[in-house]
């Protein structure tokens, strides 16, 4: 039936390729780019271009939908609105916030009435935490028309902002109840649920939304961190993988598929999500970490040295901002280097231990032990070894003193020999 849809619809382009409802309709039914190349019988229009921004951005090719709005815009289309909304849409597809923040505020000050965007501007501030600006556009879009589902979101976005999720949740179920295939309200519901340990609730939230979009990376996203809350790993491995076969270049779903593996104990699963989610590009600045802690999981020294110093080098080039994790790292580090005789690198990374409240005893234990090599002059690392105390905790933990008169040289002054004749027990 699909393949039948399809052919009308591009019969119906050909008699009029001007004819946006069959563009937008066709965009619906293509699934990927190898069924894409077998529309052949297209016509060659300018209007295809239009379509092929649609087509990306319901594939999520954010990188080619730009190209194709770039090249509508040097056809002369350069202040078009329709045009602008997709550049917002695009961008923010990207996580590039800033950019379509901007592009969001230029449009709405072409066109102040235009409210088919304002639902994701909503959510940038949201993201932004811009809640003057948040505000203003839930206030300006209740005046423009507060029978919107639009309008109903970006007000429910307003209150889940000051952490009033029960009246947020109101005004989401408002716009559904204007349109029940209302795909933001549905997420949004979901996550609203999720902040108030709803759980059951925020699942059937995001299944409704699946329901509305297969597509929706959002939604399958937002089920697997829902079961993960739940303790129920295996579950959300299957909706990370969904949202990951949706979304294959984003680390997001990447590092969260590797982090289900392992936490179902399937390491080596996990390493191969990691160094994935490195390859595409991580947008957390945390799969580096977790690669080099399922590295040294898996025994693999070489590789959690490598990941760990990279990490490390990264962080003091100030190209990462320094987790919670940074601790370990500079931990097993210096472990490594004491094994290896490295004594200048492992007493560096030592004290940057002491720094941490997680390895600060063992930062300390490291330092004497690095210290105790350099004075005995041992090379060999021992994980159990433990130095021994100087004269003084000597006496200390014997109980004796010492006068000033009894140490020369740097030696005590032998006890007197004790007279045995008296263990003799007699009965």
């Amino acid at each position: 039936m699909v393949d039948r849809a399809i052919s009308t619809l591009v019969e119906s382009l050909n008699a009029d390729p001007t004819f946006w409802g069959s563009w937008k309709t066709l965009a619906k039914l293509i699934k990927n780019k190898n069924q894409l190349q077998t529309l052949s019988s297209l016509p060659h229009h300018w209007m295809k271009n239009f379509f092929y921004v649609e087509v990306c951005q319901e594939m999520y090719y954010a990188n080619d939908a730009l190209s194709f709005i770039q090249a509508l815009e040097d056809m002369g289309l350069t202040n078009n609105p329709y045009l602008l909304a997709k550049r917002a849409e695009v961008h923010y597809a990207l996580r590039e916030y800033d950019i379509a923040k901007d592009t969001c505020k230029e449009l709405l000050d072409k066109d102040p009435n235009r409210l088919d965007i304002v639902d994701m501007y909503s959510n940038i501030l949201y993201v932004k935490e811009d809640k003057a600006a948040l505000n203003y556009l839930a206030h300006h879009t209740v005046e423009v028309d507060k029978y919107r589902p639009e309008t109903c979101c970006v007000v429910g976005n307003f209150y889940s902002i000051y952490r009033n999720h029960v009246k947020a949740i109101t005004y989401f179920q408002r716009a559904l109840r204007l349109d029940p295939d209302y795909l933001s309200a549905w997420t949004l519901m979901g996550h609203e649920y999720v902040e108030l340990k709803n759980y059951n609730m925020a699942i059937e939230c995001y299944r409704n939304a699946i329901d509305v979009n297969p597509r929706d990376y959002r939604a399958w996203y937002g089920i697997g961190q829902t079961y993960e809350l739940l303790k129920m790993h295996a579950y959300c491995l299957y909706y990370y993988m969904e949202a990951q076969r949706l979304r294959p270049t984003d680390s997001r779903m990447i590092v969260a598929l590797g982090e289900s593996y392992e936490k179902l104990d399937r390491p080596a699963k996990a390493k191969k999500c990691y160094m994935r989610a490195l390859n595409v590009g991580d947008q957390e600045d945390i799969a580096m970490i977790r690669l080099a802690k399922v590295c040294e999981k898996l025994h693999d020294e070489e590789g959690a040295v490598r990941w760990y110093s990279k990490y490390v080098d990264m962080v003091n080039s100030a190209e990462l901002d320094p987790g919670d994790d940074i601790c370990f790292a500079y931990r097993y580090l210096a472990h490594y280097y004491l094994r290896n005789d490295r004594l200048s690198e492992a007493d560096v990374h030592a004290h940057k231990c002491c720094e941490f409240k997680e390895t600060k005893n063992d930062g300390k234990a490291l330092v004497r032990q690095i210290a105790a090599h350099r004075n005995s002059g041992s090379g060999v690392y021992n994980p159990r070894f433990t130095p021994k105390p100087n004269l003084r905790m000597k006496l200390a933990l014997s109980g004796s003193s010492t006068t000033p008169g009894s140490q020369k040289r740097g030696r005590t002054t032998p006890p007197p020999p004790q007279d045995h004749s008296d263990n003799d027990m007699s009965f």
